[in-house]
């Protein structure tokens, strides 16, 4: 009974010795992190994690399937930051300049400013712009170079042991066992069931599967990392932490291999790896790691629930040592402010002036604004419910809520009031 308990519950001692002799599997969604991390933190895992442990990586053939299927798609990611660059922020400072000399031309009223001092600011402004854009031009063409010259892929391949394809007869026999697995949210990947179609659906079961397999091969006990944080996987606490490994994996893997197994976050088990082994990962790395996975894990559970826009998915995924609240917040007041500049040039309207809402009632109703607003104050009212740690974003997040609730007051049928949002 002592043995069967220590599985299930991992101490300080019980962790050295599973440390000391163990396979480290890492399954795709932690391998496709590292096209996130900068070059400092990739070359700090690499000296410190993936070398020392050459012979002790392995990684299952389905895991290498998806790895390689959204491994180009992970390493252009960045490039959406790249353009949102010109897109958002170029775009934005343009639009407010053109509305501040719209706001002080008139000479014969307050406020009236020369319009020589705007001439310098413009054409430095457009010299800046221009090299801007230069400059992300050449930044994109180096990333997509690393499609073809990609370190994480080299490291793959020279440092990680793949595992043994399944043949279609075992892809078959894992989907009719995963079929009464799902019915009965057994896990692991009956959460997928939501989101995949066809034989990817059963995806992580039959990672699961390959891992078992080898487990009875080797009779090595095993370390998983994992940044799919579902409850398919693991235990979880009050606002989705996590607990521990699902204890039914636990079980079935000891029962048909008699290994021992654990599971662990990318943050985990490198803040692991700097306390059991003395790895000496940098703070830095680790903070630009643990980063990474809060935009997964927050972003990725609001957007499944369907309280948050795409667009803030790849702003949670791609923007680097950022607050999670803070990133939303701010791609929400781009998202807004492109649609308002939609809306005043439709109409001939100087920008962000004089503006209307019953006016432009119907042309609001063709974009779905409404809709859209009224799902994202839903989000970010989440968004300040979490942001206790976040004081300076938690005051934007309120008056983003605000400005959300106003707008929808102005497109509603009554009399807009000033709303003040208050968390109880």
């Amino acid at each position: 009974m002592e043995r069967r308990l220590d599985d299930y519950n991992l101490t300080d001692d019980a962790e050295k010795e599973l440390w000391s002799e163990c396979l480290f599997i890492f399954d795709s969604s932690a391998l496709l992190n590292f096209y996130s991390y900068s070059k400092r933190t990739m070359d700090d895992i690499f000296e410190k994690i993936i070398k020392p442990a050459e012979n002790r990586l392995w990684i299952p053939n389905q895991v290498e399937y998806e790895y390689l299927c959204k491994r180009e798609v992970s390493i252009k990611k960045p490039i959406n930051l790249y353009k949102e660059l010109i897109n958002n922020h170029i775009k934005s400072i343009g639009n407010q300049l053109k509305d501040l000399k719209n706001r002080t031309k008139k000479s014969e009223i307050h406020p009236h400013i020369d319009s020589e001092i705007f001439e310098e600011f413009e054409e430095n402004f457009l010299s800046f712009k221009e090299t801007l854009q230069k400059e992300i031009e050449l930044k994109i063409s180096d990333i997509k170079k690393l499609v073809e010259e990609d370190p994480v892929l080299d490291i793959l391949s020279t440092y990680f042991k793949v595992g043994s394809t399944y043949s279609f007869s075992n892809i078959m026999e894992v989907v009719t066992q995963g079929e009464l697995r799902y019915r009965l949210k057994i896990p692991p990947g009956y959460k997928d069931k939501e989101e995949k179609i066809g034989i990817q659906v059963f995806g992580d079961l039959i990672i699961w599967n390959q891992i078992i397999d080898y487990a009875v091969k080797t009779r090595k006990n095993i370390i998983f990392i994992t940044d799919d944080k579902k409850e398919d996987w693991w235990v979880l606490g009050k606002n989705n932490s996590i607990i521990a490994p699902r204890e039914e994996l636990i079980k079935e893997i000891r029962d048909k291999a008699d290994i021992k197994f654990w599971m662990y976050t990318s943050i985990q088990f490198f803040e692991s790896a700097n306390k059991i082994q003395n790895a000496n990962i940098q703070n830095n790395s680790l903070n630009e790691i643990e980063a990474k996975s809060d935009y997964v894990s927050t972003g990725g559970r609001l957007y499944k629930e369907g309280l948050i826009d795409i667009v803030w998915i790849e702003d949670l995924l791609d923007l680097k040592p950022v607050n999670p609240c803070a990133a939303i917040e701010r791609s929400w007041v781009y998202w807004v402010e492109e649609r308002i500049t939609e809306i005043a040039k439709h109409n001939n309207q100087p920008y962000f002036q004089s503006f209307n809402f019953y006016e432009f009632k119907d042309f609001l109703a063709s974009l779905d604004f409404k809709a859209s607003l009224i799902k994202n104050i839903q989000a970010l009212r989440e968004i300040y419910r979490i942001s206790t740690t976040y004081d300076l974003c938690r005051e934007n997040v309120g008056r983003a809520i605000d400005l959300a609730t106003a707008i929808i007051i102005g497109l509603s049928e009554f009399e807009p009031k000033p709303p003040i949002y208050h968390e109880e």
